[in-house]
Formats: structure tokens, C-alpha cells, sequence
């Protein structure tokens, strides 16, 4: 049986059908489209940035000690010396959180190297965080001033050299991932 000779309602009837067929193809095509591009954003927004944000975190915290430790060097009032040591120990906290947060979600080695390098210079850090209260606490001001100058900001530095490190890393497999989210759009 020919098209011509078909009866207007089989020819309605099969045009019909072929819009749908192509409706269903484009549908699924668009189905499968949108479910690229949120596998690229859930890797955007709950993988990358929330290491990046990490990370930034425990930079943040890293400076507020470095504030409170030398406000503890500056401060005569022991009220205003105990609330900086409180800040101190908060954001020691609030670090050692996000580093193992940080451990159980870094999977690339060359992260997990990265992430690895950071606790020896935070332990060190650390300690030398605890010789400068102990100092202090003493009374040893002078010995603790000279402790934060040629003991602690090397330390802190090379401390924070690694994090910027792993920052810098982050920052670009989050570019990175935002890059494939946005081609797998415009695909």
C-alpha cells in the first residue's frame, strides 16, 4: 500500500506516530543531556568546592592563630591572654576537623600526597604553638618573643606554603571540573 493511497485518517494517524517517535528520541536525549551536566555540578558543588572551601578554612585558622599568638606576645592583661589562647585552641580544632574531613574525601594521590604533606609541618607548628604558651605561661615573655620570631614564623610559614599548595591544587581540579560542567552543557 502506497502513501497516496492511503486514507487521510492512516496518513494523520502515521504522521502522528513519527512526531511522537522523535518527540520520545529528543526527550531522551534531553534526559540524558541534563543528567551529564548534573553528574559535572554534583562534582563542582560536592566534591571540588568542598575541598577548596576546606582548605581555605584551614588557611583561615591558621591566621587567626598567628593573630592570637602574637596578641598573647603583646597583651598584658591575663583575661585578654586566656580569651587569644581559647582562640588558639579553637582554630587548632576547627583544623585538625577539616584535615580529617579532607582525608576521608581526597581520593587523587597526587591530593592525597599533598594533603600528606601539610601534617609534619602542622605537627611542628603545633608544638612550637605549645612551647610559646608554655613560655608564656611561665612568664618567660622575652624567651617566648624571641621563640615566635625564629621558632614559630618559619614554621608557620612553610605550615602555610603547603596549604596554599593544596589550595592551588584544588582550585584547579574545581576549574577544572567547571570547565567539563560548562562543556558538557554547551555539547
Amino acid at each position: 500500500m502506497s502513501f497516496a493511497n492511503m486514507k487521510v485518517a492512516s496518513k494523520l494517524t502515521l504522521g502522528f506516530g513519527i512526531t511522537v517517535v522523535f518527540l520520545v528520541i529528543v526527550l531522551v536525549i534531553g534526559i540524558s543531556r541534563m543528567a551529564m551536566l548534573n553528574d559535572a555540578m554534583n562534582v563542582v558543588v560536592n566534591d571540588r568546592w568542598v575541598k577548596v572551601a576546606l582548605s581555605n578554612d584551614i588557611l583561615e585558622n591558621l591566621n587567626i592563630i598567628a593573630i592570637s599568638v602574637r596578641n598573647v606576645a603583646l597583651f598584658s592583661n591575663k583575661d585578654d591572654i586566656a580569651k587569644q589562647k581559647e582562640r588558639i585552641l579553637e582554630s587548632q580544632r576547627v583544623i585538625g576537623e577539616g584535615l580529617e574531613k579532607l582525608k576521608k574525601i581526597v581520593l587523587l594521590p597526587k591530593g592525597m600526597e599533598m594533603l600528606s604533606s601539610i601534617l609534619e609541618p602542622r605537627a611542628k607548628y603545633v608544638e612550637s604553638q605549645e612551647k610559646f604558651i608554655r613560655l608564656t605561661d611561665d612568664g618567660n615573655v622575652s624567651e617566648a618573643n624571641t621563640h615566635l620570631i625564629n621558632g614559630m614564623r618559619p614554621l608557620l610559614a612553610a605550615y602555610k606554603g603547603r596549604v596554599k599548595e593544596f589550595i592551588k591544587f584544588q582550585g584547579g581540579m574545581l576549574d577544572e571540573a567547571a570547565k567539563l560542567a560548562s562543556e558538557s552543557y554547551t555539547s
